[in-house]
């Protein structure tokens, strides 16, 4: 249902943007306003859209948890990066404070976790007209961490602290007219926090500001998910809304029972779509002209620069058609119907025949950090907006364009580095040499290497955690 709502989306705010641009000069200031107009309503829209995805997937049970390890500097600095521009525009301070005694990181969902925070600190600077936003993170029990935001902004009142939780309510109705939101964050919050085996809690009075509190267990377990607040019994809306800010499910029947059973049912095979075959047009699929396969049926605008582009419906089909047709680069979808784009993502990356071609991701649902480790040159969640989509042609351009093979070298002793450089530097190599990870890192985030040679041991960090830090912090950079 997201690729279905998401894409028709993504064409009209992309051509709502190239109107506003009105890069011709041929519209009148009304009507650049208009096209404006259209674009931030899109932009709304899609907020909206991906809101109520969110919470129709977590009671439908549909939401798929990936745990993983969570560094916690690395969650904090990446809020702290988001928020800071935010807080300093409306003349706030930003504090993020992290315990001594915490350990380096907790075992859950990161993507899940951050969108909690993300829900809470967005909503404290929003409702924060002067003071302070700030998130403490501190030791909750052995087992468990807390993640306090607290702001000293317009407060709650004790009446209607229940009521935030539920979907499409705030505080009352000049909130919204005030505010904006569509009420929507706190209950999406709530109820991935008990997904994960948390709980959400508020401490708030008109006046003297709000702290929400998140606690996460340490290590998340399957056995600890509690179902949605929807999911609750009917009839007992006191307890259910004192779940909802308390985090603790209240107990039910015989038919809340059978309901909180079935919440995470078998899910349901959807027909498939009769198979199209593929289209290949005429310019840039002969000769020496270059040829581009795009996994998904969009066509890019001659304003990208690329020529029309091979085109594939199917993960077999893409496959097929890189094989035989060797393609300059690919535009890849994560879902497919009949397989996932990570499987035609690694069956290129394994052909000899195929590895070498650049693959760029552009998908509804974010699997980045996974795709940039399989080998993927960057990573786009749809909607993608025009800026993105010229950065993505300018990036597969300059890899395609590109006459001489770039390596980077990442060796703290000078000596050795020279020893490479006189090894294997040639005409057709291009060395750039760094220290340091974090150069490492940095010079990865501003362009694109053919191969990186990295030293296990280096000052800052060792060689494997930098080579695992890249996907992350790409896939950090994707979500923005």
């Amino acid at each position: 249902m997201s690729h279905e709502l998401r894409t028709p989306l993504n064409s009209s705010l992309i051509l709502a943007k190239l109107l506003a641009d009105n890069a011709h000069g041929n519209l009148s200031d009304e009507q650049v306003k208009f096209a404006e107009a259209i674009y931030s309503a899109g932009n709304d829209l899609l907020n909206l859209i991906n809101d109520i995805l969110d919470i129709a997937k977590v009671e439908a049970g549909k939401l798929e948890v990936r745990p993983e390890v969570t560094p916690l500097k690395s969650v904090v600095e990446g809020l702290k990066s988001m928020f800071d521009p935010l807080a300093t525009r409306k003349g706030l301070r930003l504090e993020l404070v992290l315990a001594e005694d915490l350990p380096p990181s907790l075992y859950t969902d990161r993507q899940r976790v951050e969108q909690i925070l993300r829900n809470l600190l967005s909503n404290a600077v929003k409702f924060t007209e002067r003071g302070s936003v700030a998130l403490h993170v501190t030791r909750k029990g052995d087992d468990a961490l807390a993640f306090e935001v607290r702001d000293s902004g317009i407060g709650i009142d004790p009446s209607q602290q229940d009521l935030i939780f539920e979907a499409f309510r705030q505080a009352d109705g000049t909130v919204n007219r005030r505010f904006g939101g569509t009420g929507l964050g706190l209950s999406i919050s709530r109820d991935l926090a008990r997904l994960l085996g948390g709980n959400i809690t508020l401490d708030s009075a008109p006046g003297r500001g709000s702290t929400f509190t998140l606690v996460m267990p340490l290590e998340y377990q399957a056995s600890q998910a509690q179902p949605p607040m929807a999911m609750l019994p009917a009839g007992r809306g006191a307890d259910r809304a004192r779940a909802g800010a308390s985090g603790a499910a209240a107990p039910g029947g015989h038919a809340s029972a059978r309901r909180r059973q079935g919440w995470r049912g078998a899910p349901r095979r959807l027909p498939r779509r009769p198979r199209r075959p593929a289209r290949r047009p005429a310019h840039g699929a002969g000769g020496g002209g270059r040829r581009h396969l795009r996994a998904h049926p969009v066509r890019p605008g001659a304003r990208a620069g690329l020529p029309l582009p091979l085109v594939a419906a199917h993960a077999d089909e893409g496959c097929a058609l890189a094989f035989s047709q060797l393609p300059d680069a690919v535009l890849l979808d994560m879902q497919l119907p009949d397989d996932s784009g990570l499987s035609v993502l690694q069956k290129l990356k394994e052909d000899p025949r195929t590895r070498h071609v650049p693959v760029h991701v552009i998908s509804a649902e974010d699997r980045s950090e996974t795709a940039l480790s399989l080998g993927a040159v960057g990573y786009a969640l749809k909607p993608t907006n025009r800026e993105q989509l010229q950065d993505i042609f300018s990036r597969l351009e300059s890899k395609l364009s590109q006459k001489v093979k770039r390596v980077l070298l990442v060796e703290d002793d000078m000596r050795q580095q020279e020893s490479v450089k006189a090894l294997i530097g040639d005409g057709d190599v291009e060395i750039v040499a760094v220290s340091e990870g974090r150069l490492a890192l940095a010079a990865l985030e501003e362009s694109v290497f053919d191969c990186m040679i990295i030293d296990l041991k280096l000052p800052d960090m060792t060689g494997r955690s930098c080579c695992g830090a890249w996907p992350r912090a790409r896939a950090a950079l994707s979500r923005r």
